[in-house]
């Protein structure tokens, strides 16, 4: 079972490094400056889960958001990590 992270795990993670993750997917995928990266901390009290996953939602103008789903704190992120999640979209930046 999954639970938007509204609690104080959120909370407790600072603006700045909510900042941070956005530009480090911007950097990675090469989003142009006007697209934008949302990102949702969701926590799992479920058996064998991770404690939590964030939701990394890429949008941009015209088009329909682009998901990515990424495991652990916001403090641990990779650049690897986010390009894993966003292997499947092969045309990462938007540009044609």
């Amino acid at each position: 079972m999954f639970r938007l992270g509204l609690s104080a795990r959120r909370a407790s993670q600072p603006t700045q490094v909510r900042a941070q993750l956005k530009a480090q997917v911007a950097r990675v995928m090469a989003l142009e400056p006007d697209v934008t990266v949302s990102i949702t901390e969701i926590s799992c009290v479920a058996a064998g889960c991770p404690d939590s996953e964030l939701v990394v939602l890429v949008l941009r103008e015209g088009a329909p958001p682009v998901v990515g789903k990424l495991h652990g704190p916001m403090t641990a992120v990779s650049d690897q990590a986010i390009a894993e999640a966003f292997a499947s979209f092969p045309n990462q930046s938007g540009k044609t």
